[in-house]
């Protein structure tokens, strides 16, 4: 349906289509469907999620499709190996976007270091405010094991590998679950 409502305007139509102007986006057809899914709205702010869909959202207000100020997100793997196996990837999304943000000060270093300007990248930590929680003791019960969980991608980056490691060297003296989820 959003596709049917882009032909009723074959000039954004063929905008989306300018992949001599506008890369791999239009190639992909990505820029396409992301116009066809976000005509006749009028947002406020665009925020991309990760690098990658920042390029996007920087080559959609490039084409006029959208006309907002852009955020774009790093969390991870974007602003780390991107960044470093394809220089230049985010160059559009550092020039598109109108604030980068990072999840820690090295990231933004990183961002930094991989041209996108000072002025624009502010670092957001994400997590919680642990002094806003209450402590509260728990007593192990004999029978019961220690239980650890961890809660990550199953990429070397998360260092699962070092919680089994741990978790080897303690089995003999202690009865441990360990839960793993990813």
């Amino acid at each position: 349906r959003p596709f049917i409502s882009l032909l009723s305007n074959p000039e954004d139509l063929v905008e989306s289509l300018k992949f001599w102007k506008y890369g791999k986006e239009c190639l992909s057809l990505k820029l396409l469907y992301f116009a066809s899914a976000v005509k006749d709205e009028d947002f406020d702010v665009m925020h991309a999620h990760f690098g990658p869909n920042g390029n996007l959202a920087a080559t959609a207000k490039e084409a006029g499709i959208i006309d907002c100020p852009v955020i774009t997100s790093f969390y991870g793997i974007d602003a780390s190996k991107t960044l470093k196996n394809k220089p230049g990837y985010f160059d559009k999304t550092f020039k598109g976007s109108d604030k980068v943000l990072a999840l820690t000060q090295n990231m933004a270093e990183d961002l930094v270091e991989a041209v996108c300007p000072r002025e624009k990248v502010e670092t957001i930590y994400m997590g919680i405010a642990v002094d806003e929680f209450e402590y509260k003791a728990r007593e192990k019960k004999e029978d019961e094991p220690f239980k650890l969980v961890t809660i990550a991608r199953f990429t070397e980056k998360k260092g699962i590998r070092y919680g089994l490691e741990a978790v080897a060297k303690l089995e003999d003296e202690y009865d441990i679950q360990y839960d793993i989820i990813g």
